[in-house]
């Protein structure tokens, strides 16, 4: 979780946005990218109870055969694309060029595309223990 980059909600309606600096069981410091209320805390590092979280937001990276397939299937577009309107250049190195171009385009848009496909957001919602502990069975 270290070095992560969160968002969370307190309970008092406070939202932070920020990467991990620092995390244990009693608190979590956190590098601060926003926060709102913008007055709510000062300087860039805040250090918050983890008694006072409410709800975290955090993303993570799907599977690499999404981004591999994508790319794979984004080079063969962009370099076909490339060689069909090359096909008319009278130049022999322009018209590999605009292929090279098509293949490097296609493949980067294409790993670039599958890998935002592949993301998703974890959301943790705490609740806070009220009590005593209960044990099954106790009180009967």
């Amino acid at each position: 979780m270290l070095g992560r980059a969160i968002a969370l909600m307190m309970s008092d309606g406070t939202y932070l946005e920020g990467k991990v600096i620092r995390a244990t069981r009693e608190d979590i410091t956190l590098k601060v990218k926003r926060i709102e209320p913008k007055d709510r805390f000062q300087g860039r590092e805040v250090t918050i109870g983890t008694s006072a979280i409410s709800v975290v937001h955090m993303s993570k990276s799907g599977p690499a055969a999404v981004p591999i397939a994508l790319g794979v299937l984004g080079g063969f577009a962009g370099g076909s694309a490339a060689a069909f309107a090359s096909e008319s250049m009278a130049s022999a190195a322009g018209a590999m060029a605009a292929c090279l171009v098509g293949v490097v385009g296609g493949a980067t848009g294409g790993a670039l595309l599958g890998r935002e496909a592949a993301k998703g957001t974890v959301t943790i919602n705490i609740t806070q223990a009220s009590g005593s502990p209960t044990r099954p069975g106790a009180g009967q």
